[in-house]
Formats: structure tokens, sequence, C-alpha cells
């Protein structure tokens, strides 16, 4: 039997249906507004300081003032990945007034803001002084989103390299001290929004934005706020990651409102290199604007002439490619084939019934269970909530012994001959009929799906990438 699941309401591409998209730089009302964006970019200026490590020094030292450096925020979020720094005083005054919106210049930071000064395709992690900015004129344009267009400066990048429970204090803590000498040769008040996990922080999700109004609107960059646990060391004979410790909590805050009430993105942007177009490393960078749902800009359409767009192609699942396909899927029975109904007629029957789920991490076994299956008395079993096997075969074994029915979601093993081991013995040792429901999403609908539940709050935890991948190498 095959079990049809639905997919969620939109894509790891666009996140959520509260976030869409305005239009590129290739559309004429984006060119309109790109004019006052323009308009400092015209004179180039010479270096700064900070290109050598006297100026870039001088410059870090002069930024002493409570309101001229860079502080970092608690660490937030479960995996003590969010991490928030903040130069000089860039957030309104509270109350917000809804007159006077909100409105933003984004900017991605490696490829985007500044390159090694090495020459090397990634920075120092022993230097602090490792950095220039992508264009002499780089630094004033923006400068002047900030002086003459009344932008707030927002940083926003993600830095996987410092995964925690990775060892890797010593390299963040230099990276940390390089962003206060960019903040120092950028002068202006601005955020900086850093996501080190594989979570919802993480771009294209938009875990940043969220903690960022989190932040601003209940004041906690005005708050004394308690640091979270030290982190576990590293251990090198192993070479296994520490669980880092959680990190402070959020408070949750209602986006959607908050945008409509004090947040212009048609006046704000984001500028990142991650764009999707043939060499790029990644698209997460305009994945990411059209979740939060701000124009975005390569940065050579932002810093240079070069304006016209030029061809990308975004990876995983996207609903417009789905469209009809899930129209018609919508036509179809909730399982096939029907021959045989889905719960069987009497309690007796009900309480004989084995049935095993198959499907990767996001398929849509635990809601497909739920909606259908728990109402009847099933109880259900996965090694997400039991830890290991054994421990989900006991519990197979109370259960049908004890006259229940019993869904058992499949069990993702590290080697395809782990699942093998779990022929079915327990329903031949009890004497059970077995059903087998094959829950059949391709993966780039899978990870989606895997990403979107974890961002959305439906109590879930993101499953990681690699689980995904080993279940389709094994599996199908």
């Amino acid at each position: 039997m095959s079990a049809q699941s639905s997919a969620e309401s939109s894509s790891s591409s666009s996140s959520s249906a509260r976030r869409k998209a305005e239009s590129t730089p290739s559309d004429p009302a984006a060119s309109q507004k790109r004019t006052k964006l323009e308009s400092s970019a015209s004179q180039p200026m010479k270096l700064a300081p900070i290109f050598n490590r006297v100026g870039a020094a001088a410059a870090a030292n002069s930024a002493s003032s409570s309101t001229t450096k860079l502080r970092w925020l608690p660490v937030f979020g479960q995996q003590s990945s969010c991490h928030i720094g903040i130069f000089g005083n860039p957030f309104p005054s509270l109350p917000l007034d809804p007159k006077t919106r909100l409105k933003a210049a984004i900017f991605d930071l490696d490829g985007t803001l500044v390159v090694p000064k090495s020459g090397k395709i990634h920075p120092q992690r022993n230097d602090e002084y490792d950095f220039k900015f992508l264009w002499s004129h780089s630094l004033k344009q923006v400068q002047d989103e900030h002086r003459i267009h009344g932008r707030m400066v927002v940083i926003v990048t993600n830095q996987g390299y410092f995964k925690p429970g990775g060892g890797r204090e010593r390299d963040l803590s230099v990276w940390k001290a390089k962003q206060a000498n960019i903040g120092a040769a950028l002068e202006v008040p601005h955020v900086v929004l850093v996501a080190t996990g594989e979570d919802r922080f993480r771009k294209p999700a938009v875990g940043m934005w969220d903690a960022f109004w989190s932040v601003l609107l209940n004041g906690l960059h005005t708050q004394d706020l308690p640091e979270p646990s030290a982190t576990p060391k590293y251990n090198p004979s192993t070479r296994r990651r520490a669980r880092a410790p959680e990190g402070l909590t959020l408070p949750e805050v209602k986006i959607t409102e908050i945008e409509t009430q004090y947040f212009d993105a048609q006046e704000s942007f984001y500028v990142g290199d991650a764009a999707g177009r043939v060499g790029d490393h990644s698209d997460v960078d305009r994945k990411w604007a059209g979740n939060v749902g701000v124009r975005f800009y390569t940065p050579e359409q932002y810093f240079t002439e070069h304006k016209k767009e030029q061809p990308y192609k975004l990876s995983g699942w996207a609903p417009s490619k789905s469209t009809s396909e899930s129209i018609q899927r919508n036509s179809l029975p909730l399982f096939s084939p029907t021959s045989t109904p889905l719960i069987p007629s009497t309690a007796e029957e009900r309480n004989e019934d084995l049935i095993l789920f198959v499907g990767p991490p996001g398929a849509g076994k635990t809601e497909f269970y739920k909606r259908h299956l728990k109402a009847w008395g099933y109880e259900w079993v996965n090694q997400d909530t039991l830890s290991n096997v054994d421990a989900c075969v006991r519990a197979v074994k109370k259960n049908l012994q004890a006259g229940k029915g019993f869904a058992h979601i499949e069990l993702v093993r590290q080697h395809k001959s782990e699942q093998e081991d779990e022929k079915p013995v327990h329903s031949e040792e009890l004497g059970k009929q077995v059903r087998c429901f094959v829950f059949d999403v391709e993966r780039p609908l899978a990870l989606h799906n895997n990403a979107f539940r974890a961002n959305s709050g439906l109590e879930y935890e993101e499953t990681s990438e690699e689980k995904t991948r080993r279940y389709f190498m094994y599996y199908n």
C-alpha cells in the first residue's frame, strides 16, 4: 500500500507565503527604485586605512566608547548557533512608530562586502586583519545608506566553519575581532547576524531575521542578558563534536504583523553573491531575499554599473514547478490501491494490525498517523523518541502482546544492512498482520518539508540533510 503525502505550503527557497519576494533589478519598477541607491556610488574614493595593519588597529582602538564599538549579545538558539553583534546604536527607540517604518540595507559579508586581503579563497583563520572591501568605493556607498538614505545597515552571514561543538572557539574569537575591525572601518551603526549551525537560523531560512525583530521589539539589546553555560570541549582523539549548550531562547514575535506595521520592504534590499549564477557557490542569498520579501542585488548590480540581471537557476524544490502536479495529486485518493480499506472494520482486526511506515524524513509519516490512525487506537514508535533500535523492537512486541494495533514509523539506519536485520520476525513470532505504507516523496520536497516544519514552530527539530541523503542512498 502506498500512502500519499501532501507537500507543505511553501518551499525552502520561498520558505513561507508570508514573505513575498519583490521585483528583481531587471524590472522597470525596481530600476526606478535604484536611483536613490546609486547616487553615492559614482565617485571612487581612496582606500580606507583598514587595508593596512597599522590603520586597521588604529581604527579598532579608536572605537572605544560604548556607541562606537562592536558588542556581542549572548548566543541564541537550541544549538547556540545565532550570534548577534551590535555596532553603535542602530536600533530605533521603542515603542516603534508605524508612521516611520524601518527600512534596511542588508548585506552578505564574504564575497559581498569583503574578501581576503591575502588573495586566497578563504581568509586566514588566525588573522583578524585579513580582509579588504570588495571595491574601493564599497565603504562609502554602505556608509551613505545610513547617513544619506536613512537605512539601517544589517550584515547577514552564514559561518558554518564555527559550528557549535566543533572545537573552533578560538577561531571564532579571532573572526569576531576581525568583524570589530570591519565595523570600525564602516563607522556607521549596524547589526551583524551570524548563523553557525545547520538550523532555522542558517540562510536561506529566515531565523536570523526573526531573531533581529525579536531583539529589537523586546529591547534585548538594552538588557543585561545572562551568558549560557560554557561550550563543551572538542575531543581531538575521536574527532567528535561536543554537544553545544543550549543558547538563550528568543521571545516569539508575530513577524507578519510586525513587518506589515513597522518594516518598509519596498525601500529595503539585500545584496549577496550567492545568487544561483553560473560559477556561484550557492543560491542562498537570492532565496533569503525572496523569503524575507525584499529586493535582491548581486554585488555587481549594487556596487558597479553592471545592472543587467545575469541568468540564474535556483536549486531545490519550488512550488512553481509542481503546481499542476499538485493539483493532479490532490484529486487522487488518499492511498492506493484502494481495494482494501485503510482501517479494518472491527476492533479485533485492528488489534491484530501492524503497519510499517517507509519514507524519508519530512515525508509526512507522523502527520499521516496523527490524522488517520491515532483516533482508531493505533500506537506508534520511532527511533527519534526511543533513541535506539532495540527499544523500538521492545515497544512493538509490548503493544502487540497487549492487543493494541500498532503503527511503526520506519527507522532510518546508518547502513542498508541494518534494515535487513529488521525482517518481519516480530509479526512471525506474534502472528500479526503486517502492512507496509510507502511514502513516495522526491528528495528535494523531503528536504524542503524538513526545513519548513523546523522553521514554523511545529515542534520539530530539523533533521540533518545527511540523514535524508542516507535514506535515498540505501532505501530508494
